[in-house]
């Protein structure tokens, strides 16, 4: 599997030789497959389908933005973090502190 530029880089980090299918085909940056008259997907390799809001609230998440980002390898522990559920080892990611205040998470 060869690819190109930003998009190739995309799909050569979510290509698994066990399970990734032998072809990928690749719409124009707003095509849309579907087989349901409403609803959208996610999963293309352009910016507009991967660059999306992450958004936490409730007790113990301080109000505010971050700008960056975030995998979402963070989103399990962060959630378990954030309701006190016992800590899982083996995740590949730490959690998000929430607990400091944006200004600091920008640094």
């Amino acid at each position: 599997m060869s690819g190109e530029g930003e998009t190739g880089e995309a799909y050569l980090r979510s290509f698994d030789p066990e399970r990734s299918a032998d072809l990928y085909v690749e719409l124009v940056p707003t095509c849309l497959l579907r087989t349901r008259d409403a609803g959208t997907t996610h999963g293309s390799p352009h910016l507009y389908d991967r660059a999306v809001p992450l958004v936490f609230m409730g007790p113990g998440v301080l109000p505010g933005s971050v700008s960056g980002t975030v995998g979402t390898v963070s989103i399990a522990p962060t959630l378990i973090e954030v309701m006190r559920l016992p800590a899982v080892n083996g995740l590949d990611a730490p959690p998000l502190d929430l607990r400091r205040p944006a200004t600091e998470l920008h640094q």
